[in-house]
């Protein structure tokens, strides 16, 4: 009965044994997932600190370029605030300079129409000293001639007069 009971013995300890084993081979399949799984976490917490440097690095690029557009920006607002003062400051150049162009253009009209009449009263001037220049001269060519032609004259009618008497 012993070897009977051993022989079944044996059975249970080689059931007992593959069972074992199969568990054993389980287990270490189990520890090799796991071991892989660490390593596959080392991969992943590397490949996490190369994207967080990678990212850092890439946010400080962002920022710097954030930075020069800013700058940027307030360069040309300021240039554009330069520039409104300056716009200012020509609109009001022109306001003057169409302001000096009026005065400039009604001075012009009345000092022509002075000069118009200015003109206008030299000729009446020298028109009179024309006019009268040429009447003092006939007036003098006119007692010259006359009283010659009177003197003549009477002479004539006192000679044709005179013998006939």
């Amino acid at each position: 009965m012993e070897e009977a009971s051993g022989g079944g013995g044996n059975d249970r300890v080689r059931n007992l044994q593959s069972e074992v084993e199969g568990v054993k081979n389980i287990m270490t399949q189990n520890v090799e997932r796991i071991l892989a799984r660490g390593e596959n976490l080392d991969h992943l917490r590397n490949k996490t600190e190369d994207l967080e440097a990678t990212a850092g690095k890439e946010l400080e690029r962002c920022q710097r370029q954030a930075d020069e557009v800013t700058e940027i920006m307030l360069n040309n607002f300021d240039k554009v605030l330069e520039r409104d003062g300056k716009l200012a400051e020509l609109e009001q150049r022109s306001d003057q300079l169409l302001d000096m162009s009026s005065a400039f253009s009604k001075t012009t009209k009345t000092l022509a129409q002075k000069k118009r009449w200015e003109n206008i009263r030299c000729r009446i001037y020298l028109g009179l000293a024309v006019g009268g220049s040429l009447l003092i001269i006939l007036i003098v060519l006119l007692a010259i001639f006359l009283p010659q032609s009177s003197a003549s004259q009477a002479q004539d009618a006192g000679a044709a007069s005179g013998p006939g008497d």
